[in-house]
């Protein structure tokens, strides 16, 4: 699933449209279409989950909210936390994508590239 998978799939539960929240989060309807084939920028995924009302998680991974609260103990689960999940879940070659784009410093894609492979 994509993030415009859950970001949808939330849409739906809030009886809200896309148009909708793309107004309220001042972002551009092909911005947001583009989303099922991209990663989003991180300013846009936060001001979405601000608008829709649900933690960061939920749009990077697509969780319940109570199966979320239920699997992670008490002040687990902060939002680095789950974006590190997720950078480390990525592919290297997106990884990769997301780091340049980002303006990572030289010392962080040398490390990416001599990281062991992942399972």
């Amino acid at each position: 699933m994509t993030i415009l998978d859950n970001i949808d799939a939330i849409l739906a539960e809030l009886k809200m449209s896309r148009s909708a929240l793309e107004r309220k989060a001042g972002i551009g309807r092909q911005s947001v279409e583009k989303w099922d084939k991209s990663i989003p920028r991180l300013d846009m995924i936060l001001r979405v989950a601000e608008v829709l009302g649900v933690p960061l998680s939920r749009l990077l991974k697509g969780t319940e909210l109570q199966t979320e609260k239920a699997a992670a103990p008490e002040g687990d689960g902060n939002a680095d936390d789950v974006i590190l999940r997720f950078l480390r879940s990525l592919p290297k070659e997106r990884l990769r994508g997301i780091l340049l784009a980002l303006e990572a410093p030289e010392e962080v894609l040398a490390a990416l590239d001599h990281e062991e492979p992942r399972g």
